[in-house]
Order: C-alpha cells, then structure tokens, then sequence
C-alpha cells in the first residue's frame, strides 16, 4: 500500500524572497534522503508561506526494501581464536550490522595499506518501516 508523507517545519517570518530557496532546498533534501535509504516515491512538491515551509511525498512504499551491503570489519585474525571460536571483536561488529557472526565472512581488502585480510559482514539489511528511518 502506497502511503503520502507530510513535513512541516514552522519558522519566524521569513522574507518573501527566501521563501522559493526554502522551498527548493526542502524538497533537495527530501529526494536525496528518500534517493539514499533506496526509498521509491510518485511525486514530491514543495509548499511555502512566510511562516512555514512544507514538502509532500506521495507514493511511499510501506517500508525501505531489503539491501544487501559489504561493510568492512576487524582483521581476519582478530576474528577467530585459537580455537577457532568467534571473538569479541567478531561478534560485536555483526551485532553492530545487525548480523550473526555467522554471515561474515573472509575477504581480501584492495591493496590501499596492504594485503591485509578482513573480516566483511555481507548481511544488514531488513526493510525499515518509514516511521522508523531519520
């Protein structure tokens, strides 16, 4: 189900003149937020008034669609101990990706400070509900 999405932020009385730049700049922020959690929308329009500026999304997706991202983490050997049982530092970054040590996995980073191997998370990535993206 497509949803409409209303932002409106009060101001002071803002001069006749700044109130077409507001508006423009809202409605640039509004596509490149929605352009940046992978948010499709219909149509986006800008309203203004001395004392307010809004902007109107219409067509939003219940939530942000599923993605799948390869984050870097600590060093291969810092991810596995002597017994081969994951570590601390393992499990703390697939928690902070909203992974399981499980999903990580080795590979070899690009050759920018050396031929280091990392520990990469490929998971992270359940839809949001809009209500909950900033």
């Amino acid at each position: 189900m497509m949803k409409d999405a209303l932002l409106e932020i009060g101001s002071e009385e803002l001069p006749a003149s700044f109130i077409g730049i507001g508006m423009s700049q809202l409605k640039g922020i509004a596509e490149s937020s929605l352009k940046e959690n992978g948010l499709p929308y219909s149509a986006i329009h800008a309203y203004g008034t001395p004392r307010r500026l809004a902007v109107v999304i219409s067509g939003l997706p219940d939530r942000s669609p599923d993605q799948e991202r390869v984050m870097a983490g600590p060093p291969a050997a810092k991810g596995k101990d002597s017994s081969g049982l994951w570590t601390q530092a393992a499990v703390g970054f697939a928690a902070k990706k909203w992974a399981t040590p499980g999903r990580i996995n080795r590979q070899r980073r690009p050759a920018v400070r050396g031929p280091e191997d990392q520990r990469r998370s490929d998971a992270a990535g359940i839809g949001s509900a809009l209500s909950e993206l900033d």
